[in-house]
C-alpha cells in the first residue's frame, strides 16, 4: 500500500535518493547524509503538494473562455468534477462557447455566460445567474483570464488605447473581483488573477499591457494582504512568452497588420522621428519570439488548475522558459543599467544571429511546416482536436477528419480555417470507403504547394468488459476503426505521402503493449496496430518514409471529457446486462463490481493533461528524424511496459494481480 501511495505521488526521485545515501553510508558518510537530506526535502514537499480540495460541489467562474488559456482551463476544470461558469465576450456567435454548452448538456455542471468584463451590467447579470445556480459548497473560485493587448511604443498608442487595454487587464479584474468576493468570502475560496512575465519585465514594445499587468500585480499583491483573516487566498499568474500559442487564429501576419495601422495611424514628424526602421526592427522581434515562443499551453493550464485545487498553492506561479526566468529575476535583482545593456544585447543577438545559428540549426532538425499539409482522423475531440489547432499554430496546413461536421470540436476547427485558410474540416468516417476516398479528392483539390506530408491515424473506439462477454459484433466494430479504419486511410493516402517523402503516424496505445482483461477488444487492435506499423515502416524504407508509434498511457480522464467515469459505467452495465444468465452466473457479480471499481480507480488515477501526447505526435509529423515509437505514461505505467517485455509471464500476471488488490484497498 505504501508502494502504490509513493508511486502515486510520484515520489520516485526520493526513493532513488534514499538508495544512493544507503549505498554510501559507509564509504562516505557526509555523502550519505547529503543524499537522505534531498530525500526528505523531496518527501515534504511532494506531500506538501499533494494535498488538495475536492471539486465536487464547488463552482468556478473564469473570463476570456472564448478561446486560449481560459477556454481550456474550463475544459480541464469540468473534467474535474468542478461547476463550471465559462464567461464568453461573444456568446451566442462564438463556437467555442457553444462546444462548452455541449458539454454542459451532457454533464449539468458547465454554464456559459455572456460577459463583457468593461460592462457592469454585465458583470451583474453574471452575478445574479451564479447565485441561482450555485453547487452545495457555492462559489470556490474566481479566474479573472481575459486579457487584450496592442503593441507600440508608447509614443505611438493613443490614449483610448491605453484606456481600452487597462479597461480589461486591470479594471476588468476589479470589477468582477469585486462583484463575487462575497461568495469567495462565504467559501474561504481563492481568486487566481492570470498576470503575465511582463508584469516583471516591462517590454518596449508593449507598453500599455505591461503597465496593466503591472497594475495586475500590485492589485494581486494588496488583495491577498486583505483576505487573509478570510482564509482567501490569492494566487497569481505569470505565463513567459506564450504568443504562438494565444495566437491561434491570429498568427504574426494579423499581428503585424495591427502595428502597421498604429504606424500609419501616426503623425509625419513622430514617423520621422522614429523612422521605418524601427518599426521593421520590432516587427522582426516579434516574428522572432512568435518563432521561439512556448506552443504547449499545458503548463499555464496545470499552475491554473494548481492555484484552484490544491489546498496550499503557490502565491506566484511563473511558467516561463529558464531564459525568460532569468532575465525576471535579473531585473528584479540587479541595476537596471546592467539589465538595461543585457536586454539590448539579446535583441541584438537575436537578430543578428537568429537565422545564422539558431533558425538553421532548428531547421537542421525539424521540417520547415509552410506548404506542407497534414490529414488528421477524429478530430472532434480529444488528441486529434487539440493536435489540429497546434499543427495549425505551427504553420502546416490542416485537414481536420471529423466523424460528425456538426459536433462542437468540428464547428471550433472550421471557424479557425475560415480565419487563415490553412485548416479544413473534413466529414471523415474511417469505417465508409466512400468517405475516404471523397476526403481524397477534396485534400488533392486543396493542397499546398509543397504536398501531403503527413498522415496522423488518430481516430478510436473502444469497448469493455472481458473477452468472453463481447458480441463479434462488438469486435467488429472496434477493430473497423483502430485497425482497418487506420489501414484504410493510409493505403488511400499513402501514394501523396511517398511523393512528399512524408510520414505517417499511427495512435497506438500502451495497451498495445500490455494486454489488458477488461478492454481486451481494445487491445487486440492495438497490438494488431503495432505489427501493422512496424511492417509498413520496412516497406516504406526504400520511399524514405518514415512511419512512428504514439503509445499513449492511462489518459481516461483526458480522452472522455464528455463521457467520464459515468459513460464508461453506463458502458460496462450495458455489455453485462446483454450477458446469458449462465454466463453472469459463472463470472458472478462480484466480479463484474471489482473491475467496474478498478475502472473507477483508473480514471481517479489517470493522467488529465494530455499535452504530452500532443507533443509526441508533433514530433512525429514536425521532426526530421522522428522516434519510432512515443510511449507517454506516466512511471509506473512504462515499468509495468518493459516488465511485460522482459519478465516471465507468470510473474507479470502475479504483480498486476496483486496491483489491482492493492489498488482497491487503497481506495475502499
Amino acid at each position: 500500500m505504501l508502494l502504490i501511495r509513493f508511486l502515486q505521488w510520484q515520489f520516485s526521485p526520493a526513493v532513488i535518493c534514499f538508495n544512493i545515501a544507503y549505498m554510501m553510508a559507509d564509504s562516505s558518510p557526509l555523502l550519505c547524509i547529503f543524499f537522505s537530506g534531498v530525500a526528505l526535502a523531496q518527501l515534504i514537499h511532494r506531500f506538501y503538494h499533494s494535498i488538495s480540495i475536492s471539486p465536487k460541489d464547488r463552482a468556478v467562474l473564469i473570463t476570456g473562455c472564448d478561446s486560449g488559456f481560459g477556454h481550456l482551463l474550463a475544459e480541464r476544470l469540468h473534467a474535474m468534477e468542478f461547476t463550471v461558469f465559462a464567461c464568453c465576450l461573444q456568446h451566442e456567435k462564438s463556437e467555442t462557447a457553444l462546444g462548452l454548452l455541449k458539454l454542459g448538456a451532457k454533464t449539468g455542471r458547465m454554464y456559459v455566460i455572456r460577459m463583457d468584463v468593461t460592462s457592469q451590467e454585465d458583470v451583474d447579470r453574471a452575478l445574479r445567474f451564479v447565485e441561482v445556480r450555485l453547487p452545495k459548497k457555492g462559489l470556490w473560485g474566481i479566474v479573472n483570464n481575459a486579457g487584450r493587448y496592442r503593441a507600440g511604443f508608447l509614443e505611438w498608442l493613443s490614449m483610448e488605447t491605453h484606456e481600452t487595454v487597462s479597461s480589461v487587464n486591470v479594471l476588468g479584474v476589479m470589477r468582477v473581483t469585486k462583484a463575487f468576493l462575497p461568495l469567495i468570502r462565504k467559501s474561504q475560496g481563492r481568486i487566481v488573477n492570470v498576470s503575465s512575465i511582463l508584469g516583471r519585465v516591462a517590454d518596449p514594445f508593449l507598453g500599455a499591457y505591461c503597465i496593466s499587468k503591472f497594475a495586475l500585480e500590485a492589485f494581486s499583491e494588496i488583495l491577498r494582504f486583505q483576505m487573509v483573516p478570510f482564509n482567501v487566498k490569492v494566487n497569481t499568474i505569470e505565463p513567459g512568452n506564450f504568443l504562438s500559442a494565444v495566437n491561434i487564429t491570429a498568427g504574426i501576419e494579423s499581428m503585424n497588420a495591427a502595428t502597421r495601422s498604429t504606424w500609419d495611424q501616426l503623425d509625419e514628424p513622430v514617423r520621422k522621428d522614429y523612422g521605418k526602421n524601427s518599426l521593421e526592427r520590432q516587427l522582426r522581434i516579434g516574428e522572432i519570439l512568435l518563432a521561439l515562443s512556448d506552443r504547449d499551453i499545458s503548463f499555464v493550464i496545470n499552475a491554473m488548475s494548481d492555484a484552484l485545487v490544491r489546498f496550499r498553492p503557490k502565491k506566484r506561479y511563473l511558467e516561463a522558459t529558464r531564459l525568460d526566468k532569468t532575465l525576471a529575476y535579473c531585473v528584479r535583482y540587479l541595476p537596471t543599467m546592467l539589465t538595461n545593456r543585457l536586454r539590448l544585447l539579446i535583441h541584438n543577438q537575436l537578430l543578428n544571429f537568429y537565422a545564422q545559428v539558431i533558425y538553421g540549426y532548428y531547421n537542421s532538425m525539424s521540417i520547415s511546416p509552410q506548404g506542407r499539409g497534414v490529414l488528421i482522423t477524429g478530430c472532434d475531440s480529444g488528441f486529434g482536436h487539440q493536435l489540429a489547432e497546434k499543427l495549425h499554430s505551427m504553420d502546416f496546413t490542416v485537414f481536420a477528419g471529423c466523424r460528425d461536421e456538426k459536433s462542437y470540436g468540428a464547428l471550433g476547427l472550421q471557424s479557425i480555417g475560415n480565419e487563415t485558410g490553412r485548416l479544413h474540416v473534413i466529414k471523415l468516417d474511417v469505417t465508409s470507403n466512400e468517405d475516404v476516398k471523397k476526403a481524397r479528392e477534396y485534400v488533392e483539390n486543396h493542397l499546398p504547394a509543397l504536398g501531403m506530408w503527413a498522415v496522423v491515424n488518430n481516430a478510436g473506439r473502444y469497448i469493455v468488459g472481458f473477452l468472453e462477454w463481447l458480441a463479434m459484433e462488438d469486435y467488429n466494430k472496434v477493430a473497423a476503426v483502430n485497425l482497418f479504419g487506420a489501414i484504410r486511410v493510409t493505403k488511400e493516402f499513402l501514394p501523396l505521402i511517398r511523393k512528399s517523402h512524408g510520414r505517417v503516424v499511427n495512435v497506438s496505445s500502451i495497451l498495445g503493449r500490455i494486454p489488458d482483461p477488461f478492454l481486451g477488444a481494445y487491445s487486440i487492435t492495438k497490438f494488431a496496430l503495432e505489427a501493422y506499423s512496424d511492417i509498413l515502416r520496412f516497406e516504406m524504407i526504400p520511399f524514405n518514409v518514415k512511419v512512428s508509434m504514439i503509445e499513449p498511457g492511462n489518459f481516461l480522464a483526458a480522452t472522455n471529457v464528455l463521457s467520464g467515469k459515468e459513460g464508461l459505467i453506463a458502458m460496462a452495465n450495458k455489455t453485462w446486462h446483454k450477458l446469458d444468465e449462465s454466463i453472469q452466473k459463472d463470472y458472478g457479480k462480484e466480479t463484474f463490481d471489482r473491475q467496474l471499481r478498478i475502472v473507477e480507480i483508473l480514471m481517479k488515477l489517470s493522467e488529465r493533461d494530455s499535452g504530452s501526447v500532443v507533443s509526441a505526435m508533433t514530433d512525429a509529423v514536425y521532426r526530421e528524424y522522428p522516434k519510432h515509437r512515443y510511449l507517454e505514461a506516466n512511471l509506473i505505467d512504462k515499468a509495468m511496459a518493459y516488465c511485460i517485455q522482459f519478465v516471465p509471464t507468470s510473474w507479470t500476471d502475479s504483480l498486476r494481480l496483486g496491483f489491482q488488490k492493492q489498488l482497491i484497498n487503497l481506495y475502499r
